[in-house]
């Protein structure tokens, strides 16, 4: 079972020692439903497919503006030291640099980014649109030990040049500290639950379901 920094921000609650609350739940039971080989039906699927799409428009925007390369990660990038959490960022300039690509398909959403991403770069933003993206990114920077995250929305339906921001966003070690520590006691939950989904009905492993 493993926890991915894109879902970071539905783990973070109110804060250390605070009950999980019911997107965390709903969250928790997402990924033992996985381990059981029951994938949960993806919605707005077109949504998907439209980050999809324009994410190498998005990438190439940002390498002509910086004069930079951006590799692609092909596979998920596990934790140095702690096995249960994995993820695979958008793109990763250089050892200290990753992005965080979004492409909206709500065009709404863009207008947000474009208007409300504005914080200091090292400090967790008030507003809750944003808080999302911001343990998202600081849970790529915890992966993969960047010093830096640039988030970046385009939507190429909006005229040059609001249909492309950046922002850079800097590895909070206090923040990362709590993460760890909230992620720990998920993954407590995870395993004590999974645990007893399967004694209920005889199994002392997901192995022993005949999947």
């Amino acid at each position: 079972m493993y926890i991915t920094p894109s879902n970071f921000a539905k783990i973070i609650g109110k804060g250390k020692q605070h009950p999980f609350n019911k997107t965390a739940l709903e969250y928790a039971d997402e990924i033992i439903m996985g381990s059981l080989g029951v994938e949960k039906e993806q919605l707005k699927v077109w949504a998907l497919q439209h980050g999809v799409e324009y994410e190498p428009y998005a990438i190439q925007k940002f390498e002509c503006k910086n004069f930079e390369t951006v590799l692609t990660p092909e596979r998920s990038i596990h934790h140095a030291l702690i096995p249960y959490i994995k993820g695979r960022p958008d793109g990763i300039v250089n050892d200290e640099h990753i992005i965080e690509v979004k492409c909206p398909y709500n065009p709404t959403n863009h207008l947000k980014n474009l208007t409300d991403f504005s914080f200091d770069p090292i400090s967790e933003p008030t507003n809750e649109y944003i808080q999302d993206y911001w343990w998202q990114m600081q849970g790529y920077m915890w992966i993969t030990g960047a010093k830096k995250c640039t988030f970046i929305s385009f939507d190429p339906r909006y005229p040059e040049p609001l249909n492309y921001t950046e922002q850079v966003v800097l590895r909070n070690e206090q923040d990362i500290e709590f993460l760890a520590e909230r992620c720990k006691e998920f993954y407590h939950y995870l395993v004590e639950r999974q645990s007893h989904i399967l004694i209920l009905f005889g199994c002392k492993y997901a192995e022993d379901i005949d999947a």
